[in-house]
């Protein structure tokens, strides 16, 4: 069974990723990863470099990028996400509430350029199913985040990116059975 793991370079889809590889002989495993650094992360888990495709999908080739790694996937594991940066002056006010006993400072953030989760949670976990989708692609997960029904959540919060309610904007209709 070929897997296709998405995001395989992060945190989440590190662990994914390392299981599906350290399982060679049950699966066949592809890891589309953003960056060298994050193709380096495969090698070290075992990775061989024809299953480590290097892109990123919300580039121009994109799309192609996506449909190329999903050629002759049985499985589709989504672990792409925005990932906020933190803001550093923003802690000063966070010591200094700690410093005083003072409760419910938190540290502000941000996310980098063009990768706001409306961009990356909504618009690049959608392409993605939608490609998987005229690839054949049988069955996929999307890794997400605790709280997705909750708009006061935290972490719709950080970076006034909402990313939980990103998410929330489509199904996976079409892989459900």
């Amino acid at each position: 069974m070929q897997v296709v793991v998405t995001g395989a370079g992060g945190r989440t889809g590190g662990l994914v990723a390392k299981k599906l590889i350290e399982r060679k002989e049950s699966y066949d495993f592809v890891g589309i990863v953003r960056s060298e650094e994050g193709a380096e992360k495969l090698r070290e888990f075992g990775a061989c470099e024809d299953s480590i495709v290097v892109g990123d999908i919300l580039s121009d080739d994109g799309a192609d990028v996506l449909a190329s790694a999903f050629e002759g996937a049985d499985r589709l594991v989504i672990c792409t996400s925005a990932v906020p940066k933190i803001k550093p002056l923003s802690l000063i006010p966070v010591f200094l509430a700690k410093l005083f006993k003072k409760e419910g400072v938190r540290p502000k953030f941000t996310f980098k350029k063009d990768q706001m989760p409306e961009q990356i949670d909504w618009l690049g976990q959608k392409l993605q199913i939608d490609i998987a989708k005229k690839a054949g692609v049988e069955k996929c997960v999307l890794v997400g985040s605790m709280g997705g029904t909750d708009r006061s959540n935290f972490l719709n919060t950080i970076g006034d990116g909402n990313i939980l309610v990103s998410v929330q904007k489509w199904s996976l209709k079409g892989f459900v059975d």
